[in-house]
């Protein structure tokens, strides 16, 4: 890195996708000493405006953020965006959203996202509150960690750690205009996911899941995608594989899940 910086201290400040700059994505990941230790010796007079216009600009995206239910929840401020007006998430790099309304035990939850974009490594599905958050570069997602789990409709596979191979796989392919159609069920302990509200295959009931398991959060990672949600404060387009099946927006907020 001192050799990159050296030849050019601007690569501090040259932005990335969505505008981000190297500096900014150190104050976001906390690293406010190591972001002024580089600038003070790289950027020269004025660093002092640079570091404090880095912070404003991360107080701002998060502060835009609140607006969304889903936040970054693992990986870098680099290539990616969320639209909580058009209800879109768009992940250029790899990264993993999350929903922050929770469905308990004793619940049931349900809610829709619509395909706009496809790339070729989907996982989605639902996370404890146990899974590792990390403001940083993070190549595992929904499902490749204990307290997730996920599915995929471009590789065909079912996504948890402990999973046995002769259960992974996934049938179902999905484009660009499907709804994948979401369903939690901690009464009967149950994953299930459908495309396009078809819940009448065996094979949309995705995972079993342990007594353990108390509060699940709907979670998405992919790279080059693009889902439009609905949690369903307008409505959804299909039914919920049971009519007590509840909203996730009718479900309670964790406020512990911020940006």
């Amino acid at each position: 890195m001192d050799l990159m910086l050296s030849q050019d201290s601007a690569a501090l400040l040259n932005p990335s996708e969505g505008g981000v700059c190297f500096l900014d994505s150190l104050v976001f990941q906390g690293k406010a000493e190591l972001a002024t230790s580089l600038a003070s010796r790289y950027l020269g007079a004025g660093w002092e405006a640079r570091v404090d216009e880095s912070e404003v600009r991360v107080k701002g995206w998060i502060e835009a953020s609140e607006e969304s239910p889903f936040v970054l929840y693992r990986g870098t401020l680099f290539g990616f965006r969320i639209d909580p007006q058009e209800c879109s998430l768009e992940m250029v790099r790899f990264k993993t959203l999350l929903c922050g309304h929770a469905c308990l035990k004793g619940q049931r939850g349900y809610l829709e996202l619509e395909i706009v974009k496809l790339g070729k490594d989907p996982q989605i599905g639902f996370a404890t509150p146990n899974l590792k958050r990390i403001k940083g570069k993070a190549t595992k997602g929904v499902g490749d960690l204990e307290g997730s789990w996920g599915v995929d409709g471009v590789r065909g596979r079912r996504w948890h750690p402990s999973a046995p191979q002769a259960l992974s796989a996934y049938p179902f392919k999905w484009k660009k205009g499907d709804f994948l159609c979401l369903a939690s069920d901690l009464v009967d302990m149950r994953m299930l996911v459908a495309v396009n509200g078809d819940f009448s295959d065996p094979q949309t009931l995705i995972f079993e899941f342990g007594e353990e398991v108390d509060a699940l959060f709907p979670a998405i990672s992919a790279s080059n995608s693009t889902f439009k949600y609905n949690l369903g404060a307008s409505g959804f387009k299909f039914n919920p594989p049971g009519a007590e099946f509840q909203p996730f927006a009718a479900l309670r907020c964790c406020p512990n899940f911020k940006p």
